[in-house]
């Protein structure tokens, strides 16, 4: 199981806290259907029902995504729909992550958000997302599948419908009902004990060689999620500033998460979505969304999207360890999930290493080998590879 800092050696527990950054977005994904099915809210809906600034003739997008910005910025050549934003083909982007450098202009349009995020300029989500309308889009929308802040917005369309702030919200919708008793945007100082120390990967003079920094990247002692410290903006997509931001949770109460998913949207007596919904909410919508057959997730071939996160298909290059069927997500700090319906599965990973996102992998690989599915031989140079289960 391994520790939760390489310094006190405290032992990993099934109820370690943990950062789960864009995990959060399944989770308010999960609270925005409870308001559709509730026929308060459409998947059809443009944001600009919910944020003027978003109103199509407004809209602007760059006329190259290579560029940071530009004076010839062109129209939207269509609305914004809640759907693109639950898919991530709602032209957005992000900024660069886990307090690195931008690395793209994507990345760098964002950064003077991101920073002011982090001088906590920004009082509310309310406010945020005002600042964010009045940046242009990166691509158009439904152009592609483009990983962004679409979900964060979509946390103040819960925000606005409900009357309710997001973890309030959260809280008495699927939280409670749940039993998730450790997820949460702020962590009350009586559980700090149990947060794990967040690392960042530093490369030695061996490869595979890593240490922690002089000083971890956030810790328990002085956590940048531990009340009253926590972001004053609720962050329902992960993280919107360097570093902190979206939920808390631990393998015992996101595991809870993922078996209602599993069962089909009930979980010990307490349902919160139909068979047909859970079937819906985990359908490939790219197709749909962008009008192509191969808009692939990651840029990975036989990785669609669904509301709820990745999905596998079936494709003769999708990875083997990815059957059609599965679904799930990952965050920033080194945490995944995943459920194959199909096969009975609920596969969780954590751990508190910025960006370490190979473990999940691996992880998955095992649980299929396990399975007896066949791993394809490793690829002779220069032989692109195929996989299969």
């Amino acid at each position: 199981f391994g520790v939760t800092d390489v310094e006190t050696k405290q032992p990993w527990r099934y109820d370690t806290i943990c950062r789960i950054y864009s995990m959060s977005k399944t989770v308010t994904v999960c609270g925005f259907m409870l308001l559709v099915q509730e026929g308060r809210v459409s998947l059809e809906d443009p944001v600009s029902k919910f944020f003027p600034a978003f109103a199509a003739d407004r809209l602007r997008v760059v006329p190259d995504d290579s560029v940071v910005e530009s004076p010839d910025c062109v129209a939207a050549g269509t609305p914004i729909l809640l759907k693109h934003l639950l898919t991530h083909t709602s032209g957005l982007s992000y900024g660069a992550s886990g307090g690195n450098k931008p690395s793209n202009a994507n990345e760098e349009a964002y950064q003077s958000l991101i920073e002011r995020v982090d001088r906590r300029e920004f009082k509310d989500l309310a406010a945020w997302c005002d600042e964010l309308a009045e940046m242009p889009l990166r691509v158009q929308p439904g152009q592609k599948w483009e990983y962004s802040y679409s979900i964060d917005l979509l946390g103040r369309i819960i925000e606005v419908v409900s009357g309710e702030r997001l973890d309030t919200f959260l809280q008495k919708r699927i939280f409670d009902p749940l039993g998730m008793h450790d997820t949460t945007f702020a962590l009350p100082q009586a559980k700090q004990e149990r947060l794990a120390t967040l690392y960042r990967r530093v490369h030695r003079e061996k490869e595979d060689d890593w240490v922690r920094p002089e000083e971890p990247v956030d810790s328990a002692a002085n956590s940048k999620w531990v009340e009253p410290n926590q972001p004053a903006v609720c962050m329902g997509g992960g993280t919107i500033g360097s570093v902190a931001g979206g939920l808390l949770s631990t393998m015992n109460d996101f595991t809870r998460l993922c078996m209602m998913m599993h069962n089909g949207g009930e979980l010990d007596g307490v349902r919160l979505f139909s068979e047909e919904e859970i079937a819906f909410m985990t359908r490939n919508l790219l197709p749909e969304m962008t009008g192509r057959e191969d808009a692939w997730c990651l840029d990975t071939p036989g990785l669609g999207f669904s509301l709820l996160g990745s999905i596998a298909v079936p494709h003769e290059k999708a990875n083997w360890y990815d059957p059609p069927g599965e679904f799930g997500w990952g965050g920033l700090g080194g945490t995944a999930w995943a459920v194959d319906r199909r096969d009975g599965l609920v596969v969780l990973s954590f751990t508190q290493v910025l960006s370490e996102l190979w473990v999940d992998e691996e992880l998955r690989k095992a649980v299929r080998r396990s399975l007896h599915y066949i791993e394809p031989p490793e690829p002779e140079e220069g032989e692109e590879e195929k996989g299969s289960p």
